[in-house]
């Protein structure tokens, strides 16, 4: 992208967000797929209304035009704040900015590394008197300013530079607190899982000499980042979850326990807090509605309840206490997921399913039989774990009767087998 003094000027201006919007509606008249916003006449017709001192800049606006629209399709969207289409994908999602942003309640001045667009920004200045943050690429930091601007915050600094200057040293000798979210992707732009490519390094941020006296340290990772036990020295891991997936690893200030699980669904968190060496669980905390894991009555079912956990859950290392606590036995020790013989109920942490049949091993034969018995349609779903081929090869290989009813056929190795289950769902 461009990075001429006009361009970041025009990226800290209230009117951007306006112009912004204006081309979007341009390029959808030119759209012939809802998905595919930009396409060569749209291009065209965008250069064409640009005042010729912006059509320099026609690249950077039709991708903030994209990057708006990928943030409306995620959740991201609010107001006049704008993305880069890069951005867009790798902001945190303002539900979960807010979950960030409470670890540094009490603090006065807290230091951020890697602005980003500015979302983790904007919800820790809503809680505390400062905010420094240092963001690498002038773009990025021009548009990160124009958001805070636009959206009347005026206790950040967005500093155009890169962790470590002196710039960051001195305002870790003022601050409080540390936020950081730090690149996680090779020079080709490709994610990674490997600290060797964090930007900056992992390092620098956890072993700094001021990291023992904040009051408060966050660092957002990748929830399969390996990291060293060296560099999570002091601090503890808190894995955090929405919908159906696990969204990070937050290395936060350490607390009694070692590990959490947090579930974020709009305003209500969730969270199992614990031990994960000695796989003990510790506490239940919660947020917003009433908290399923305390309030449930167990009862029996004539029926076995398969258990499918949440993401979130399998990552903290924390769903083997989970299901001792709650009755669960696991089908197989590798395999995440349960059975018991006593329904505990609902939770945000799993999904229940009813079994209905169990076959030895995995037959294209058997299972076509059950199909037929059990009068499954074509909507039936297929899940595994730790069976090596695609589930869906066997959905295209069986036949399904004409019916108003359908069910799930999980694949599970046990031990150095299979089993197949057919399972109805519960929730």
């Amino acid at each position: 992208m461009e990075t001429m003094p006009h361009l970041l000027e025009l990226l800290r201006t209230q009117e951007l967000a306006g112009l912004v919007s204006t081309l979007t509606s341009l390029l959808r008249t030119h759209a012939t797929r809802s998905d595919a916003l930009v396409t060569p006449k749209g291009v065209e017709a965008v250069r064409a209304v640009l005042p010729e001192d912006h059509r320099a800049y026609a690249a950077t606006l039709i991708d903030l035009c994209v990057g708006a629209q990928k943030a409306e399709r995620l959740g991201k969207a609010q107001g006049a704040w704008l993305f880069t289409s890069v951005g867009a994908e790798q902001a945190t999602h303002p539900d979960i900015a807010r979950v960030h942003a409470e670890l540094f309640d009490g603090c006065t001045m807290v230091v951020e590394v890697c602005t980003g667009s500015g979302l983790d920004t904007q919800a820790i200045a809503a809680r505390v008197g400062r905010v420094v943050s240092f963001e690498a690429d002038p773009i990025v930091a021009a548009l990160a300013q124009g958001n805070l601007r636009r959206a009347g915050i005026h206790n950040v600094d967005v500093i155009n530079a890169a962790v470590p200057c002196d710039a960051w040293e001195q305002a870790m000798e003022q601050a409080d607190g540390l936020w950081a979210d730090p690149s996680r992707r090779t020079p080709s732009g490709k994610r990674t899982r490997s600290i060797a490519h964090h930007d900056p390094p992992l390092a620098l941020l956890t072993t700094h000499p001021r990291i023992p006296f904040l009051r408060a340290v966050g660092i957002k990772l990748g929830p399969a980042d390996d990291v060293p036990a060296s560099l999570m020295r002091g601090l503890c891991r808190d894995y955090i979850g929405s919908g159906n997936e696990c969204k990070e690893l937050v290395l936060r200030t350490r607390t009694s326990y070692d590990v959490s699980a947090t579930l974020v669904e709009g305003k209500e968190v969730r969270r199992i807090m614990g031990d994960a060496n000695t796989g003990s669980r510790i506490q239940n905390a919660m947020k917003g509605s009433v908290n399923t894991e305390s309030h449930n009555v167990s009862h029996s079912v004539s029926h076995e309840v398969l258990f499918e956990p949440h993401a979130t859950l399998i990552a903290s290392g924390l769903l083997t206490a989970v299901y001792r606590d709650h009755g669960i036995r696991p089908i197989d020790p590798q395999i995440a997921y349960g059975l018991a013989s006593i329904d505990p109920g609902p939770s945000v942490w799993w999904t229940r399913f009813r079994v209905v049949a169990v076959d030895e091993g995995v037959s294209e034969k058997r299972m076509q039989v059950r199909i037929r018995e059990l009068e499954w349609n074509k909507h039936t779903e297929f899940k595994k774990r730790g069976w090596p081929r695609d589930p869906e090869e066997l959905r295209h290989a069986l036949s399904f009767p004409a019916s108003d009813h359908h069910g799930v056929v999980f694949i599970v190795r046990v031990g150095d087998g299979h089993r197949t289950y057919y399972a109805q769902r519960m929730d």
